[in-house]
């Protein structure tokens, strides 16, 4: 996710097939930056693995 950050131009989060956001991750991070799902897992200032995680509920698998 710190690669996608930063280095992808638009990003999509999709789960079981089902598109919950699409967007530039800087657009991602501050869309969902005060949704409680996300500050619930986020160490400080929001990430896009945050959001992620936040909005799908399951945590970054390899």
């Amino acid at each position: 996710m710190e690669e996608a950050q930063a280095v992808c131009d638009r990003v999509a989060i999709i789960d079981h097939g089902v598109l919950l956001t699409v967007g530039e991750p800087s657009e991602l991070i501050d869309k969902h930056r005060e949704d409680p799902r996300v500050l619930s897992v986020a160490h400080g200032a929001p990430t896009l693995e945050d959001v992620f995680i936040g909005l799908t509920g399951s945590e970054i698998r390899d």
